[in-house]
């Protein structure tokens, strides 16, 4: 979409831009290098969330370019930051900003975490040595489930999953996102956002954190 895709380009080098002034780094270097390599690590926090934000708006811009357009926007975790922003309750800039300072607080507050997605019945999230030493992040599907929680207490359950042979892998992040592992980050991140403009939206806005 970056080679192929003018708006989607524009939109992403506008977002660069913008990420480059508040962080000094720029987001195409880093997802377009020709160097990358699938094995590479990309896990910093600081510039994984603003990444997929930037992708999701740019993706957005474009669909709704041509023709495309939502009746209402339902977000989940960053997503929730592009679907605020494509509804017109913020605008892209505070957004952008509002999730990098995010994700600033949660790599200074939060101890080092690790989530796994597993393919099988979220019953399976029962067996103690799941339900004891993880979190339940989200249910996706009847046969996939996210579970998150320490480094240490999900490497445990690693080895359980693979000795009973079920289908799983390890998210690429760096911290327990979806669980109690990030509470530290709440109270100077909610501080944050107070002084954040909100605005009516233009689009109704669904927030999946509050869908059950």
């Amino acid at each position: 979409l970056f080679e192929s895709e003018p708006l989607f380009r524009n939109e992403m080098l506008a977002a660069d831009r913008l990420y480059s002034s508040i962080s000094g780094h720029s987001l195409i270097d880093t997802l377009y290098a020709s160097t990358n390599k699938i094995s590479d690590p990309f896990t910093s926090t600081t510039v994984t969330h603003p990444a997929i934000f930037s992708v999701q708006c740019a993706m957005t811009k474009l669909l709704r370019a041509n023709g495309i357009v939502p009746d209402y926007v339902l977000g989940a975790s960053v997503g929730e930051f592009a679907a605020a922003v494509t509804s017109g309750i913020i605008g892209f800039e505070a957004a952008l900003q509002a999730v990098y300072k995010q994700a600033q607080i949660l790599e200074k507050t939060c101890l080092a975490g690790s989530m796994i997605a597993i393919l099988g019945s979220p019953e399976l999230y029962k067996h103690p040595c799941i339900c004891q030493n993880s979190e339940l992040a989200s249910v996706n599907f009847r046969s996939h489930f996210v579970i998150s929680g320490s480094r240490s207490n999900m490497k445990y359950i690693e080895a359980f999953l693979k000795s009973e042979e079920i289908p799983h892998q390890v998210l690429a992040v760096s911290q327990g996102f979806h669980s109690t592992c990030i509470d530290p980050a709440a109270e100077e991140f909610i501080g944050f956002t107070s002084s954040l403009s909100i605005h009516p939206p233009q689009l109704p806005y669904y927030s999946a954190s509050g869908l059950h």
